[in-house]
């Protein structure tokens, strides 16, 4: 019984940065229409700003201070490199752009940081055990569990009942009728680019306590740490639609379909692991 509570709750802390990673990486690819494959790099730049602001503002001011700067960060590449993208409507342009940022992103932070093991050192008070039978129900994993469901649910209550949550999920469904409305959709935009990036971030020093990035990867989790469970559809101007499980930093999941012009004839799916080059096909 303590072994199968044990890998559940293991898999449990693994989901909810999964989570993390996938809230952020929704917002972009909805609103922005960005394959963001640096999203696993702004998770590592929080991360490590994090470490280095640590013995400056303690652990809880670096708990923020990290995930805030990955969001200004990912404010000046959105008004930078991707803002210039809106325009090219096939994804292929931002997919390849934001594959080179996260080469880039990896090699500055290993000139910067160095490729040695960096970890992340938290308060003993939430670092201890609340149970001598369950030893591995530490303080700190319920409360990365906690942050993780504040955000859902503050994500959900900003789309939901906010002013700018209504201008997201309308510029979500229809962006030139919201435009159209007065919404600076430029503004709306560079805001929900970073916020996901602010996510990404979160993601990145709650998950750094405990294991080291070498390489401007994290070792204490698989090659494929930055996958998020993303679905979305594009649609390319010949025609076509494409489902995409992103991936970024590592691999995606696509799933493209033609869509033929009389409504549901000669459809063909087919899906694979799509080659970052190749997966705006």
């Amino acid at each position: 019984m303590e072994l199968l509570l044990f890998n559940a709750f293991n898999g449990l802390i693994q989901g909810v940065f999964y989570a993390l990673m996938a809230l952020g990486l929704a917002l972009i690819l909805s609103l922005n229409s960005v394959i963001n494959m640096a999203h696993g790099g702004f998770l590592v730049i929080g991360a490590y700003l994090a470490y280095t602001l640590t013995p400056y503002l303690g652990f809880w001011g670096a708990l923020i201070a990290g995930p805030v700067l990955a969001g200004v960060i990912g404010l000046a590449v959105e008004r930078v490199l991707i803002r210039p993208v809106y325009k090219r409507v096939d994804p292929i342009y931002s997919l390849l752009l934001t594959f080179g940022l996260a080469l880039i992103i990896e090699d500055l932070t290993r000139r910067i940081w160095g490729p040695q093991g960096l970890p992340l050192e938290v308060p003993d008070i939430i670092n201890s055990p609340v149970s001598d039978v369950y030893f591995f129900i530490t303080g700190y994993r319920l409360f990365v569990i906690g942050i993780t469901a504040a955000a859902a649910i503050g994500l959900f209550l900003l789309l939901r009942y906010t002013l700018l949550g209504i201008r997201i999920r309308a510029g979500t469904r229809d962006l030139e009728t919201t435009a159209a409305l007065g919404v600076n959709i430029y503004r709306l935009r560079a805001f929900n680019f970073a916020f996901g990036c602010i996510l990404a971030g979160l993601a990145g020093v709650l998950d750094l306590v405990g294991k080291t990035y070498d390489d401007g990867q994290p070792t204490g989790l698989p090659g494929t740490q930055t996958a998020t469970v993303t679905v979305e559809r594009l649609d390319h101007p010949d025609g076509s639609r494409s489902w995409v499980v992103a991936v970024p930093g590592t691999q995606s999941w696509g799933f493209s379909q033609d869509v033929a012009t009389d409504m549901g004839t000669n459809l063909e799916l087919v899906g694979g692991i799509v080659d970052p080059m190749t997966a705006g096909v």
